[in-house]
């Protein structure tokens, strides 16, 4: 009888654990340090690392007779009694190696020890490399030094070598500190979750090594469950499917508790776990629900926040209610409601995971698979809670109705049961039980006046006191059913459109427009959801132009003037056409191939002549003034090399034109690229793989270089000049579908479902789909990347960092290639539903946006991001201009009031000043530490900078700066301004500290005017236009208006769930607009609190400002810039040119002939 049990459930995997299903991972990653000798790991969170290094790594490195270090931590806690001015990095690093004793010598001394004539080779393991960016964010000086340190060491003693390993969502940020690095992480390995035959192995094989035979199709079934994942399907709903990997800790979780119940006493020698034992001990669901409870118990007892706000944290916060995974943004105290010291333990126990962007920490569930499990392990804790309890939540859920509220003996009980138990009491369960109150007051003021008509016992008045009430009841109660049919139906569009947003934008906004109009055309003040959602929707739909061509569309081109655009279309029962259309009239020609199929379509540079190759080996050339006979161009040797069971075999896959225009690139089933001269006719082959098909081919900007892409994952690269070949990379043995040079001279590609970046030695993954991907085309300037999908959906793509910008949804098959239009300006989809449409994203920003700036008396527009950089918005449609200077996040920025200069405050400890004409540098200020606010005088004469202490005021004129005057609070205990702001007519300045300091001081007399401390005030601070109050943020989620002549505070309601990212006056100072994590801007009457209007917008806001008097404009996280017209009907106008018009189909489902019959005529 075997007593233990051979899987660690979330344990980490030590040097007495065997690691099964990593075997291939260890031996790779071993050879590649081995020879590479610094290597950067990197891996999502939960995949591993640590196991892995700690269980295989070091053992297989020792067997290769290396030394290894024990594994060092840049962010170990260190000794209260350290000196200052340490290097907390190199300390923790000493520490991790030495002990105690180690921490006051150098890393040198420790890795290299002096009484060592001949060291031996020796490994030093960075684990939970991120901590280098984490445990101090703003301290880059002593990051730059340890990485200096760690450099100088490396480049010295060649006999060292090092692994970093790190999250892969902190890469990005890493790379500012790779130029220290000898091979400047040049090297790197990512080590991916198990998929599904590594998996298995760490299934059966810790059973097998006990004598146990874990059943083949059992651990299948239980591989299958565990990586089964929630999508969003085309069809508009929430479904399930097969993912590519598992979740090493949920494995070790569900097979650690499946082992427990089948063997609680141990396992016999020759014991089988087949299916039938995998039902008996209940489903993976159950497991994973009991883990997860057993887990939030443990962090509910360690951080003393009740059971029942963690689990309503999780229900409401990380969960959507269509099912699928939500982020919440770290707050300072809380986190969307939850107090941040139950963070940890859940981290710790893998069920939530953190990432930071933009020194902004987010939380979300670790894995999709844990969804369903939380869900019903909650519904099931929650039937264990009092029926006053159940009660207050069933309210809280569907929207507070005032049916559900107690009274009378049901509101006693409930009153002795919250005296009985206050420590079970939660704020929802406060606020019920107030709500419950409060009706009861109501009714029993309703019963005395009863009572009273009663005593006055004249009957006769009281019956026509009846009767009129009875009659004006009657009519109210008519008046108030439909209202309330009227909500009924605002809200079943509303939320229709909200389930639609993600499917068909156009759709989506269709139905909020219609929700909208439904009080708007009878006056009556609009529901501020469908509000929201109208302008959510118009956020988010991004579609400008519709062509149905009537067939599947095969293949799309755009001249580089923008003045034509192409499509193949392939009918089923007829050949192939080429449309061709002009864009400035419209005029659209169909063009004539006598082929099946059309493989694909280019212009030639000028615009001129445009190519097509077909299905039957024919390149069809044609004019595009005069496209009536196209030149042809047919293969020699079309009828070869065509397996007997295909006759129809794709022959070209791909064509291009050179640059001059005068020569024609294919490439075709057959594996070779061809050249041919279009004035002799004449072709060359220049080389391929012969058999092996060649499915796409890219020319390099420079017009040196062309690439072609193999079926069997090759890529080959031809010198153009001379057609020799210069290059040869195998990359995973998959077929490549399209592959685009990038302006640093790598190729990115797309590879099944992966979109890749190599240089031809080194690759790296940047994004990994759930769906296979068909094309891929690259910005004008190169750092944005489209993806065409299978499921529909075109996904924008960073290049720096491989996160998705933004995907642009409506087609309802898949999109078969897309464009970039040269401009910038617009992108267009083909689609095999028959369709092409042009998308505008002249808005989307490549980088990660901090700042925004706006000039509402010229409407102009400036965005800072996380890089540095700026880009600036002067006129419309066109593109915005960078301006470049700052190496860290921009932090604000401001336009001067007459709008010639633009300042911008940096991270780099710099402030910038530009010319907003020209886009030049006019000066740069230089400061001690992190600069957070920057702002003009009303007059344009003075500019405020703030950093970590001080608040500086320095005389502005052209291009000179003088220092005037400081504040500095440099005396105050780990202060941190964190807003600071400009009084419109008076030399007063207002801050705003972490710590809670608001203070009005007198930059004239140097006088603190007036101050206070409230916790909860952080971040920005602004005056009003009229300099009456000055308004901050709080911690609360709400902003805390104060007299600015005496800061006392006045009530004002501004508020959003999960708390204000941003907030701004309008130019007259009537109206202050709020941007929540919520995903909305509310904009408030600023003299009553009266909320105006609600504004969905497309992802989390950053920063708001008004761009004109009407006119709003926000930046979201993923890069779009909004402009939002406060005038409601200019946005129903808008509403019209964005959508479309419903089909026959859809004005059924929704009822839409109710509203207006000839929407659907």
């Amino acid at each position: 009888m075997l007593q233990q049990n051979p899987y660690l459930g979330p344990r980490a995997f030590t040097r007495e654990h065997r690691l099964y299903g990593r075997d291939r991972e260890v031996r790779d990653l071993t050879s590649l340090l081995v020879a590479e000798r610094i290597v950067l790991l990197y891996s999502p969170s939960g995949a591993g690392k640590s196991s892995l290094i700690q269980a295989a790594l070091i053992p297989a490195l020792e067997a290769r007779q290396f030394r290894v270090l024990p594994i060092v931590r840049v962010g170990l806690a260190l000794p209260d009694d350290i000196p200052p001015g340490v290097n907390r990095y190199l300390a923790a690093a000493a520490l991790s190696i030495g002990g105690d004793e180690a921490i006051d010598r150098s890393l040198a001394d420790l890795i290299v020890p002096s009484d060592q004539s001949e060291m031996d080779d020796t490994v030093i393991i960075f684990d939970q490399f991120e901590e280098l960016l984490t445990v101090d964010p703003l301290d880059r000086a002593a990051k730059v030094a340890f990485c200096q340190t760690i450099g100088d060491l490396l480049r010295k003693h060649r006999n060292v070598w090092a692994l970093f390993a790190i999250r892969e969502d902190y890469l990005a940020p890493l790379m500012e500190y790779a130029y220290l690095l000898p091979s400047r992480f040049r090297t790197t390995f990512r080590l991916d979750l198990l998929g599904p035959e590594a998996a298995l192995a760490a299934i059966r094989q810790p059973a097998l090594a006990l004598g146990v035979e874990f059943d083949q199709v059992a651990a299948q079934t239980l591989v299958d469950d565990l990586r089964r994942s929630r999508v969003q399907l085309v069809s508009d709903q929430i479904g399930t499917m097969l993912g590519s990997t598992v979740e090493p800790v949920q494995l070790q979780v569900v097979c650690y508790r499946l082992w427990q119940r089948l063997f609680p006493d141990g396992a016999p020698t020759g014991a089988v776990i087949n299916a039938a034992a995998l039902r008996t001990v209940g489903s993976v669901d159950a497991a994973l629900a009991d883990y997860y409870a057993e887990r939030v118990a443990a962090a509910a007892a360690t951080s003393g926040v009740r059971e029942r706000v963690i689990r309503d944290w999780f229900d409401q916060q990380l969960i959507t209610a269509t099912g699928i995974r939500n982020q919440v943004l770290r707050g300072e105290g809380t986190t969307a409601g939850l107090p941040n010291q139950a963070l940890l333990p859940l981290i710790d126990a893998y069920l939530i995971r953190a990432e930071q962007r933009r020194n902004f920490i987010w939380y979300e569930l670790a894995h999709d698979r844990l969804i369903e499990p939380v869900r019903q392990n909650n519904a099931a804790w929650r039937e264990q809670l009092s029926p006053f309890q159940r009660q207050a939540a069933l309210w809280a859920a569907t929207d507070r109705p005032e049916s559900l509220l107690l009274h009378d003996d049901d509101l006693v009980a409930a009153r002795n049961w919250v005296a009985a138990h206050p420590e079970l009491v939660e704020q929802i369960d406060e606020e019920f039980l107030a709500a419950c109150l409060a009706r009861q007051a109501e009714i029993d003021t309703e019963r005395r006046r009863e009572r009273l008509i009663k005593q006055l016992g004249v009957v006769s008045a009281i019956l026509a006191v009846v009767m009129f009430i009875a009659a004006a009841a009657a009519f109210f109660a008519y008046q108030e059913a439909e209202r309330l049919s009227r909500l009924a139906r605002i809200r079943e569009l509303t939320a229709e459109a909200a389930v639609n947003l993600s499917v068909d934008p156009q759709l989506s906004l269709l139905l909020a427009r219609q929700a909208v109009l439904i009080q708007r055309e009878r006056e009556e003040p609009v529901d501020l959801g469908a509000m929201a959602m109208l302008y959510r929707a118009l956020a988010t739909s991004r579609v400008r132009a519709t062509f149905d061509l009537g067939a599947p569309v095969t293949a799309l081109a755009v001249s580089q003037n923008e003045r034509w655009w192409a499509a193949a279309v392939s009918p089923a029962d007829d050949l192939a056409e080429v449309v061709l259309v002009e864009r400035s009239t419209g005029q659209m020609q169909r063009l004539a191939t006598f082929a099946i199929n059309v493989s694909a379509i280019a212009f030639s540079p000028d615009g001129a002549k445009l190519a097509a190759v077909t299905w039957d080996g024919t390149i069809l050339i044609w004019n595009t003034l005069s496209p009536d006979q196209p030149e042809r161009l047919w293969h020699p040797l079309a009828t070869q090399s065509i397996p007997p069971d295909d006759p129809l075999a794709v022959r070209f896959l791909a064509v291009a034109f050179s640059p001059d225009g005068q020569t024609l690139y294919t490439t075709g089933y057959d594996g070779w690229l061809r050249r041919w001269d279009l004035a002799t006719r004449r072709q060359i082959v220049m080389g391929g793989i012969e058999g092996v098909p060649l499915r796409s081919l890219t020319i390099d900007p420079a017009g040196v270089r062309i690439a072609a892409a193999s079926q069997e994952g090759q890529v080959l690269i031809w010198r153009m000049r001379d057609g020799e070949l210069v290059g040869r990379a195998v990359l995973s043995g998959q077929p490549i579908a399209a592959l685009a040079y990038t302006p640093a001279g790598t190729l990115a590609l797309i590879e099944e479902t992966r979109l890749i970046e190599t240089n031809g030695e080194d690759s790296t993954v940047l994004t990994t789909f759930g769906t296979p991907l068909n094309d891929l085309n690259l910005s004008p300037d190169g750092f944005l990347a489209l993806v065409a999908a299978n499921d529909g959906n075109e996904y924008v793509i960073s290049l720096s960092n491989g996160k998705i910008i933004t995907v642009l949804r409506g087609h309802t098959d898949q999109i078969s290639q897309t464009r970039w239009l040269p401009g910038g300006q617009e992108v267009v989809t083909a689609s095999f539903d028959g369709t092409v449409r042009f998308w505008d994203v002249s808005d989307l920003q490549w980088f990660a946006p901090t700042a925004l700036a706006a000039d509402p008396q010229r409407g102009w527009v400036a965005v800072g991001g996380e890089n540095g950089r700026i880009a600036l918005f002067t006129r419309p449609n066109t593109p915005a201009r960078p301006l470049l200077h700052h190496t860290a996040a921009i932090e604000m920025l401001a336009f001067s009031p007459d709008g010639r200069w633009l300042a911008a405050a940096g991270a780099d400890a710099q402030v910038s000043v530009w010319d907003v004409a020209s886009g030049r540098l006019q000066a740069v200020i230089e400061h001690r530490a992190r600069v957070r606010n920057v702002a003009f005088s009303a007059d344009g004469s003075l500019l405020l900078t703030s950093s970590r202490t001080q608040a500086l005021l320095w005389q502005w004129q052209q291009s000179v700066t003088r220092p005037l005057t400081m504040l500095d609070l440099s005396d105050r205990f780990e202060t941190v301004i964190t807003g600071a702001a400009l009084h419109p007519t008076q030399p007063l300045l207002a801050i705003v500290t972490r710590d809670g300091l608001v203070m009005v001081w007198n930059y004239r007399t140097a006088q603190t005017l007036v101050k206070t401390v409230d916790e909860r005030a952080n971040g920005q601070v602004r005056f009003n236009p009229q300099g009456t109050v000055v308004v901050s943020e709080s911690n609360e989620g709400i902003i805390l208006v104060r007299d600015s002549a005496t800061l006392n505070q006045r009530d004002f309601p501004a508020s959003h769930r999960g708390g204000i990212a941003d907030f701004a006056f309008d130019p007259s100072g009537t109206l202050i607009a709020t941007a929540g994590f919520d995903q909305t801007v509310k904009i408030w009457q600023f003299a009553d609190g009266i909320e105006q209007m609600r504004m969905g917008v497309d992802g989390l806001p950053v920063a708001i400002g008004f761009s004109g008097p009407r006119e709003l404009v926000a930046v979201s996280a993923n890069g779009s810039v909004i402009r939002l017209p406060l005038n409601l009907d200019t946005a129903l106008d808008l509403a019209v040119m964005r959508s479309r018009r419903p089909t026959a189909d859809e004005c059924v489902r929704y009822q839409l002939a109710r509203e207006d019959a000839s929407l659907c005529q």
